[in-house]
């Protein structure tokens, strides 16, 4: 059986949905009611408790990157120390469609600004806002998809990964092949699209006919989605006819 010792109540919900989803199903859930970061009290009864059963050990770190995570759990076999980055708060907006879909006018004043979970700036307070309300968390986390949140977050990606690996299971097949979204940044995208005044005008026409504002675009870029890099592709395949035909005009 895998145990997983959290910080609190809150992140014990996040848990165990993720989990289910995750089909890890044969685990239990500790509950700290403090902090487990490292040099944290709370750590230090953890290697006794899990006497040679794989663990997860899930703390907040509210900056760094999972990199500081692969280095601290060197020298571990059983227990995997996985940080929620900032918290577990900001995995209930992983999945940006999800979130649009069970707030609906609610987050209306996020379309095209909610950004990727570990640069939120306050998730606790935005989930005491927008999900104050139980029943409306729990259809969240029910229509939270795994590779949609791991793409955007790479603390929850980790924290999957890490679940099933101690169950004896498959990785989750995040890692897609690389796609034109992948390789041009998306920051330089975002950035070129925020300049489009005003945010309502359509920027885009899809494939299937689809018109696509920019604020809209701006998130389908952020996330990575299969429109984000529909736009890429044709930016990149304009820009590249365009240079060619600039590089092959004869000079005066």
């Amino acid at each position: 059986m895998l145990s997983v010792a959290v910080e609190g109540k809150l992140d014990e919900t996040i848990v165990r949905a993720i989990l289910t989803k995750a089909e890890v199903n044969d685990f239990e859930i500790i509950v700290q009611n403090g902090s487990l970061a490292l040099g944290s009290k709370g750590r230090s009864f953890l290697p006794q408790l899990s006497r040679d059963k794989p663990m997860i050990v899930l703390f907040d770190q509210e900056s760094g990157s999972i990199g500081d995570a692969v280095a601290e759990n060197e020298g571990h076999s059983n227990i995997i120390y996985c940080p929620a980055i900032p918290n577990a708060d900001a995995w209930l907006f992983a999945d940006s469609t999800a979130f649009f879909e069970v707030l609906g006018d609610k987050a209306e004043a996020f379309v095209g600004r909610l950004p990727l979970p570990e640069q939120l700036p306050y998730p606790k307070f935005l989930r005491s806002t927008m999900l104050r309300d139980p029943e409306v968390m729990q259809r969240l986390l029910q229509r939270i998809s795994l590779l949609i949140a791991g793409s955007r977050s790479p603390s929850f990606k980790y924290f999957v990964q890490s679940a099933r690996k101690l169950s004896g299971m498959a990785p989750v097949p995040f890692d897609q092949p690389s796609n034109h979204a992948g390789q041009l940044n998306r920051e330089v995208l975002r950035n070129l699209i925020s300049e489009i005044y005003p945010s309502e005008k359509t920027l885009f026409r899809s494939a299937s006919g689809e018109t696509i504002s920019a604020e809209r675009m701006m998130q389908e870029v952020t996330d990575g989605s299969d429109l984000g890099r529909e736009y890429s592709s044709d930016i990149l395949r304009v820009a590249r006819d365009l240079l060619a035909r600039q590089a092959n005009k004869k000079v005066c």
